[in-house]
């Protein structure tokens, strides 16, 4: 999952590096004056992204198959800085 990547333009849910199974233009989503909350859910099925104090989702993806997650990574795009504040129980 991509928030605000390619120059803050666009949002995704990718398979693998190259392959997008969802994808949303979400300009402006990020910003370096001041902190932009996002919640993430998911189950067996679906998996969904949405801004802090927004009930509707701005990324869903239902898989064909069930999935599981065995682990999840956080990171800052290169050539980027940014601080992460993870909240919440997985």
């Amino acid at each position: 999952m991509i928030i605000g990547g390619w120059w803050n333009g666009q949002s995704v849910i990718r398979l693998n590096r190259n392959k997008e199974l969802v994808e949303n233009a979400t300009d402006s989503f990020l910003s370096k004056d001041e902190y932009r909350g996002f919640w993430i859910s998911w189950s067996k099925e679906k998996l969904t992204v949405g801004k802090e104090d927004e009930v509707s989702p701005f990324l869903t993806y239902t898989a064909p198959n069930h999935f599981e997650f065995g682990f999840y990574s956080l990171w800052t795009g290169f050539g980027s800085s940014g601080l992460w504040i993870v909240e919440g129980r997985i």
